[in-house]
């Protein structure tokens, strides 16, 4: 029975860390992408009307 619990937890780790990986991967992915270009576009904004 103890064996059969250590294995349940287990799995029940491994599946939660590729949750965790997962999420990590699609918040980069859509997230960080779009805030990304969004700060270049407000750096490029500021640099014209610097200079313009």
């Amino acid at each position: 029975m103890k064996w059969r619990r250590l294995g349940f937890l287990a799995a029940m780790l491994a599946a939660f860390s590729t949750g965790v990986k997962t999420g990590v991967k699609y918040a980069q992915d859509h997230y960080v992408s779009k805030d990304r270009r969004f700060i270049e576009a407000e750096i490029l904004k500021r640099e014209k009307q610097k200079n313009g």
